[in-house]
């Protein structure tokens, strides 16, 4: 930083990979830290790009019928309503054939993956306010249960789902949640004969996830937790079964006895106010060696080598649009946040890393997902994707038999919460978008046929925003000049970066919008998004010229703070399409200017 007002100072921010933090004070954020950072990703710890978009299901097959569900209807059920996918579940059998189902809140389909033709396996279920299915699968078998209706049972690869009778037997008329662990499939916080049991905790028989009831040679059996505690969910880790309540998490392990099979083990307790403990449901996903999940007021990391849920304090200053303002998550929508894991190869190293995107809904009336963040515990890294979807998943499609390495490329699913269809999440930069979803489809001799879905390719902003990492508040500062080091495609040349600079002279959040006490803001012309060089390197040295130039905006703008922001776009303004980039660099010259009486 400059000593004196003699000089000019070169600032660089290099590189770009600051955190995010939206819920400090603006002056409390740490020097080089983004204040936003919307449809932006980290790539090899340090590369800042704009993160791509998504398209319809297998968007290559041809022809294209009904892959991303966008028609759901059947030859019994020819104009239904549409209804917002709300898990998507991926499924294998013995002979590892892979299968996709997917349930809504009264249907459930499974894909043909060589027809695209979805199959409804289930109809007239409950239709209940935040009613989601959870599904797990044991052998061949999948149980699919959403808290209201008889757990349905599905025999992988065939054409039906219903109650499964031993659960009938018992009078297990729901189940808030299902997992399979080891041998066993679990039913979790029970309604049986009317009455709800909240803590209670059944399993099936062992290696038979249709076979439940006590007595004989039967393993089924169950248990109760701490009695007035309510289960919501659970997942396999390090060789045991950690299982998460309103109050507590849970450690379940075989015995080894046949008159006991589980022992449960109480591993943390809230101390009061359910304090770290999960309170979205669906937002807890296993990272491998860990689970991450939403609770009150931020994200937690639990795994079996820590005493208690933890949080790091780059995540809770990064995700703070879900847990602040007026479009927070809501417990009055606890069912509605979704989440997942996507794993991400950084061809960089040959490393892979995971990215949890979880998306939330912003209005609490209407609890449907609007927007989402993803996060990258490894780089440290939160950004917002200003898109909303009901429910993701990872599906690897089927491989033919002559495939000796039965390999394919992993598919990140998400349920578009626009159009309430199927979308493959990467690797195009615009988002695809179905524009007649009130088609209707028709009966051909018997078999029912799809209307053919019609699509848009429709372009995002990708935002920065950041106040300049520039101390001595009490005195005035001059930026000059700002470079940013770019790395464009070419498919990216019909997109500009518009620049805004912004003064105050007290702090100011440069996410506010235009009011008192707001950020002035300077917009400076518009600098295309490519490559600036108009000769190859080979034609630059029989010239006998060097490059000299790059993507800056001269400019004199004076303040006490100071702050800028970048906007990729289309070039006449609108939300750009193709504008794969990447950034390295930042600097600015400034100048220190003396101080001023006030």
């Amino acid at each position: 930083m400059a000593k004196n007002n003699a000089a000019w100072q070169t600032v660089t921010i290099k590189p770009l990979s600051g955190a995010l933090d939206t819920r400090s004070t603006p002056e409390d954020v740490p020097l080089g830290t983004w204040r936003y950072k919307q449809n932006m990703m980290m790539k090899s710890g340090s590369t800042l790009c704009v993160r791509p978009g998504w398209e319809k299901l297998f968007a290559a097959a041809d022809p294209y019928t009904n892959y991303d569900l966008h028609d759901q209807g059947s030859l019994a059920l020819p104009t239904p309503d549409r209804e917002p996918p709300n898990v998507i579940f991926a499924a294998q059998n013995n002979a590892g054939a892979h299968f996709l189902y997917v349930a809504t809140s009264t249907r459930i389909y499974v894909l043909d993956e060589a027809t695209g033709i979805w199959t409804t396996i289930a109809s007239g279920l409950t239709t209940a306010t935040q009613a989601r299915f959870k599904a797990a699968q044991l052998q061949e078998k999948i149980i699919f249960t959403n808290n209201v209706d008889q757990p349905q049972g599905v025999t992988v690869g065939t054409p039906s789902a219903g109650p499964i009778p031993d659960l009938v037997s018992l009078g297990i008329q729901a189940a808030g949640v299902v997992v399979n662990f080891g041998a066993f499939m679990m039913l979790m916080d029970v309604n049986e004969g009317g009455l709800r049991h909240s803590s209670r905790i059944w399993w099936s028989d062992e290696n038979l996830p249709f076979a439940w009831g006590i007595g004989g040679s039967s393993l089924s059996n169950f248990q109760d937790l701490d009695y007035g505690d309510a289960i919501l969910a659970a997942v396999p880790m390090a060789g045991s079964l950690y299982i998460f309540t309103q109050s507590a998490i849970w450690k379940c392990n075989p015995t080894g006895d046949a008159l006991t099979v589980f022992a449960f083990t109480k591993v943390y307790g809230e101390p009061k106010a359910q304090a770290k403990c999960l309170v979205y449901p669906n937002t807890l996903v296993s990272l491998g060696n860990s689970v991450i999940y939403a609770s009150h007021e931020s994200f937690y990391e639990f795994s079996p080598y820590v005493p208690e849920p933890t949080r790091d304090e780059w995540l809770y200053r990064g995700a703070a649009l879900m847990f602040q303002g007026s479009g927070r998550a809501t417990p009055a929508c606890c069912q509605t946040p979704s989440a997942e894991a996507r794993p991400l190869s950084d061809e960089s190293n040959n490393d892979t890393d995971l990215e949890y995107w979880v998306s939330w809904p912003e209005n609490p009336l209407d609890c449907v997902n609007s927007k989402t963040l993803v996060i990258n515990t490894k780089y440290k890294s939160v950004d917002i994707v200003d898109f909303g979807f009901h429910t993701f998943s990872n599906y690897r499609p089927s491989v033919d038999d002559s495939d000796q390495c039965k390999s394919t490329n992993p598919l990140f699913i998400g349920a578009s919460a626009g159009d309430d269809s199927l979308k493959s999440i990467g690797p195009i930069y615009s988002r695809e978008v179905l524009t007649n979803p009130t088609g209707q489809g028709t009966i051909v001799e018997g078999e029912y046929v799809p209307f053919t879905g019609e699509y848009a390719y429709v372009g995002y902003y990708s935002i920065l925003r950041m106040m300049l990492p520039f101390v001595n508040y009490d005195r005035d500062k001059i930026i000059r000049n700002l470079l940013l080091e770019v790395h464009a495609e070419d498919s990216a040349a019909n997109n500009v970066i518009r620049m805004r600079v912004g003064n105050s002279f007290s702090e100011s959040d440069p996410n506010l919008p235009d009011q008192k006490c707001a950020v002035l803001w300077h917009r400076l012309a518009d600098r295309p998004l490519k490559c600036l060089d108009t000769m190859t390197p080979a034609q630059y040295v029989a010239a006998n010229l060097i490059r000299n130039t790059g993507t800056n905006w001269p400019m004199l703008v004076r303040g006490r703070f100071l702050y800028f922001e970048v906007t990729i776009a289309a070039a006449n303004g609108d939300p750009a399409i193709g504008a794969a980039a990447c950034f390295t660099r930042a600097e600015w010259q400034t100048q220190l200017q003396p101080v001023t009486d006030y």
